[in-house]
């Protein structure tokens, strides 16, 4: 019952973790396992929690504890943050991708010549719903991208997935004009169609790689660890479209 108060869950909690305690004891003996059996901590414990609680205070002291942002795995139905243990993944769940083109606004001298055109940047994703939180787009500065002509338009994708079945259906019969590196596309920006006055950039990330999508990766700091850590090294805005 959501409606309960915070003093009689806290009760219901530690009567079922008690239960578990005992019941894992006893099981974990039958089984041999050697330790004494009789003398163990739990974290419930008032003598654990105030340890817990010194300790912490000695940190502080020390300006190690700090406030921040990172992100967190999420139990919408529980509304609760989770451990990456406690996760369990449907092995018969296909998410929904899409691929998505951005308009640069700002080009790199490499791609100067094309001013005047209009040039995206096409990323593919399977999470299309942190789109919303999307602050930039990362490549990988040492693998080569292809700018491709689909109806007068060009579009950036990496040269080693140009072959893909998916690309090929989402690009048609484009004609490959030109060849540059990742690094080549250092200073560009692009427009986010849902939020167009704000420029973002186009950023160099390790985590890139060239097994699957478009060599182009749609970054949102507050989704996912590899675009938290882009975020931070590049100031990013940190904002989580998640208000729980």
């Amino acid at each position: 019952d959501k409606q309960l108060p915070p003093i009689i869950i806290r009760e219901i909690a530690e009567k079922f973790a008690l239960s578990t305690v005992t019941s894992q004891k006893d099981h974990f003996s039958k089984w041999g396992i050697l330790t004494d059996w009789s003398n163990h901590y739990r974290t419930l414990n008032k003598s654990y929690v105030k340890r817990q609680l010194e300790i912490f205070h000695e940190l502080y002291k020390q300006n190690l504890v700090f406030q921040n942002y990172m992100p967190v795995f999420w139990s919408p139905s529980s509304k609760t943050a989770l451990a990456e243990a406690e996760l369990e993944y449907n092995d018969a769940h296909k998410s929904t991708s899409v691929y998505l083109r951005f308009k640069l606004t700002t080009t790199s001298d490499k791609l100067k010549k094309y001013e005047g055109r209009n040039v995206y940047a096409l990323i593919w994703t399977t999470t299309p719903w942190s789109l919303l939180a999307n602050k930039a787009i990362c490549y990988h500065e040492k693998e080569e991208y292809l700018i491709v002509d689909l109806n007068q338009d060009l579009y950036l994708v990496a040269k080693k997935l140009i072959n893909d079945e998916k690309i090929k259906q989402t690009l048609g019969e484009g004609t490959i004009v030109d060849t540059l590196v990742g690094a080549d596309l250092a200073g560009c920006q692009y427009l986010h169609p849902l939020n167009p006055e704000e420029p973002r950039p186009l950023l160099h990330g390790g985590h890139v790689t060239m097994s699957s999508g478009t060599g182009l990766v749609h970054t949102a700091p507050a989704h996912g660890q590899d675009d938290f850590r882009i975020g931070m090294a590049s100031g990013l805005p940190l904002d989580c479209e998640v208000d729980e």
